[in-house]
């Protein structure tokens, strides 16, 4: 993909009729009369950007205004009402007329984050990836992925007819690692908690303890089998066992058995994830069953 910028600039005054407007990502201009009352009294603080376009049919060379359209307004209002404000100070630099109001107003802070969002969609619909999205803007990767992030999380909450009106999509990046079916409901939970980072990382933590509370339970209900694989140590003095009861040592064996039992099932279920006290005396009961089954056996037999 060719350079979309080029960081080289020249500042220089030229006629404001030099300049030619085109869209502007910022679409509220306020305060106009006020910030030429400013610009009179104390002259233009502040270069408005622009990049060269040729010349017009005068063979004067003409350029595009890429930021700074309060000031050239203020500073046309002033010529208009007859004031010596002809000309306008300016800074020119090359490159994509998008690209370069972004990174104007962004590095000034001079966004809200309706048109902050429509700025990156634009650059994500051009097909910029990420990375080059913050190498163009001057910001960190993960600032370009939280954005992006943010973004396709409200998308998808507006798909479900969520006003998300007043949620940044910082704000919103906080939940993209809720599933997007569910990200609608938390999208609106974090909109009526006021649509903040702090709103949405409370929501989130919200969920992931629901999702926790979900696992343990699933944990807890799923039944203890006693099986070798689960409880080797337990297998293996049954074996044990099993070669020395005789009939006059039934009793004696059998409790002493039973507690060495308990002891290991104890111990096994401890380190079984998830297993509840009511499974452990379950597995209990059930391996006493089997024992006094196996004893009856070798009695009778």
């Amino acid at each position: 993909m060719a350079k979309l910028m080029n960081n080289t600039e020249t500042t220089v005054k030229i006629s404001i009729d030099q300049i030619v407007l085109a869209d502007n990502i910022r679409k509220n201009y306020q305060n106009i009369e006020e910030l030429a009352e400013s610009i009179k009294t104390k002259g233009q603080l502040q270069a408005v950007l622009v990049r060269p376009l040729g010349n017009d049919t005068d063979g004067l060379p003409s350029f595009e205004l890429i930021a700074g359209y309060r000031r050239f307004h203020a500073i046309k209002l002033l010529r208009d009402q007859g004031e010596d404000f002809s000309m306008i100070e300016a800074k020119i630099k090359s490159g994509d007329r998008e690209i370069l109001q972004l990174v104007e107003n962004i590095q000034r802070n001079d966004l809200d984050q309706e048109e902050l969002r429509a700025g990156i969609k634009k650059m994500l619909g051009r097909g910029m990836p990420q990375v080059e999205i913050g190498r163009e803007l001057n910001k960190s990767k993960q600032w370009v992925s939280d954005v992006c992030a943010g973004i396709e999380v409200l998308e998808t909450a507006e798909a479900a007819g969520i006003n998300t009106t007043g949620i940044t999509p910082k704000a919103a990046s906080q939940l993209r690692a809720i599933p997007a079916e569910q990200q609608p409901a938390a999208v609106a939970e974090t909109k009526d908690q006021g649509g903040t980072v702090k709103a949405a990382t409370g929501v989130m933590r919200k969920y992931k303890r629901t999702v926790q509370q979900k696992k343990q339970n699933s944990k807890e209900a799923k039944p203890l089998t006693i099986h070798k694989e689960n409880f080797p140590a337990l297998f293996q003095t049954l074996e044990q066992y099993k070669k020395k009861i005789i009939s006059e040592e039934i009793i004696p064996i059998f409790e002493n058995y039973i507690q060495k039992c308990n002891d290991q099932l104890t111990e096994a279920a401890t380190n079984y994830m998830g297993v509840s006290l009511k499974a452990k005396i379950e597995a209990t009961e059930e391996l006493k069953l089997s024992i006094f089954k196996l004893i009856e056996n070798k009695s009778n037999g």
